[in-house]
């Protein structure tokens, strides 16, 4: 008699890719939940899994970032800590970026005081060491006259204030980047290198940069094409009143497909700002300060605003870019008339 035709091999369960992360630990996450780590500034490593053989699961990654955030908004700042005998190198946190050069002895040359980064400023350089590295950033500059567009922002503000918010420049800057967005998508789009592939939005979430005692963070106004002035600067307000009280969320930081960058109410003028991975363009906006203009026969003090677009240069082209920056200019000068 013949033997019993032999039963077929199971077929493994699919598993998650295994990665060696720079120290040299396995770490098993799928693209998916690492890009969403790498967006939301966590480092993947750090993250414990709660899968069978330790996978990292999308959610594991969202109660690691608020645990973070827990630790950022309700733990003291660290105590100093004692200078190392002999500083290492930190390793590598994501692909693309060289590890650090050995800090220097710097207590041979007088005292020197060590503080722990907090989670914020960690993530903020870790990002932006990304950045720089990975994209090569190309900005523009200009100057746009604010003049009428300002006397009549002060009109409106008192009714805008009736409902809660504040126009400032900030709305009114909003609203003109979500034309330009439409006007030049590939701004509000992202490059994927490993597919090689531009991926395009559908819709348009600015960010906007807002200091704050713990650091930098970028709160994120969803639909904003979608939203008049009103509404936008009510939730300009908003996020800004919640970073400043530490009760922004992970989901509020998520998301952004541009940023904008103010730094006027410092008294900065020109300034080049770093793009906020995968986003591709940021627009830096310095303070508006009354200028001598040529203006038809003679001289007027005219309200003039520097403006600073950095962009990937590996998607957008500096010709895009100046005509992107030249129609915001234009925009800012010639508005159409404002509705609150």
């Amino acid at each position: 008699s013949q033997p019993p035709p032999l039963a077929p091999a199971p077929v493994p369960a699919p598993v998650a890719p295994t990665v060696l992360e720079p120290e040299g630990r396995s770490v098993a996450a799928s693209p998916a939940v690492r890009l969403f780590a790498r967006e939301i500034g966590v480092r993947i490593g750090d993250v414990a899994g709660s899968g069978p053989g330790g996978r990292i699961s999308l959610d594991d990654v969202k109660a690691h970032a608020r645990a973070l955030l827990t630790q950022l908004y309700t733990s003291p700042p660290a105590a100093a800590a004692p200078a190392p005998a002999a500083p290492t190198p930190a390793p590598a946190s994501d692909a693309g970026v060289p590890p650090p050069a050995a800090l220097p002895d710097l207590a041979a040359f007088g005292e020197i005081e060590r503080e722990r980064m907090s989670p914020t400023r960690r993530a903020t350089a870790r990002n932006l060491a990304q950045s720089w590295a990975q994209s090569p950033h190309i900005t523009l500059q200009q100057k746009a006259d604010v003049t009428e567009l300002d006397a009549r922002r002060r009109e409106l503000r008192d009714r805008v204030a009736e409902s809660g918010g504040s126009l400032t420049m900030m709305p009114i800057l909003m609203q003109v980047v979500t034309r330009a967005l439409a006007e030049f998508p590939r701004l509000n789009a992202s490059i994927d290198m490993a597919t090689q592939e531009i991926v395009h939005r559908r819709y348009i979430h600015v960010g906007v940069a807002t200091d704050t005692e713990r650091g930098l963070v970028v709160p994120v106004v969803r639909d904003a094409d979608q939203k008049s002035l009103t509404e936008l600067a009510v939730e300009i307000r908003e996020l800004a009143e919640r970073a400043r009280d530490r009760k922004l969320g992970i989901d509020d930081m998520r998301g952004g497909t541009f940023t904008i960058s103010n730094l006027g109410g410092m008294g900065t003028g020109f300034f080049t700002a770093i793009l906020h991975p995968p986003q591709v363009g940021i627009l830096a906006v310095g303070r508006a300060e009354r200028e001598p203009t040529w203006v038809d026969d003679g001289f007027q003090p005219r309200l003039r605003m520097p403006l600073g677009l950095t962009v990937d240069h590996r998607l957008i082209d500096g010709a895009d870019a100046a005509r992107a920056l030249s129609f915001i200019v234009a925009a800012l000068e010639e508005p159409p008339e404002l509705v609150v």
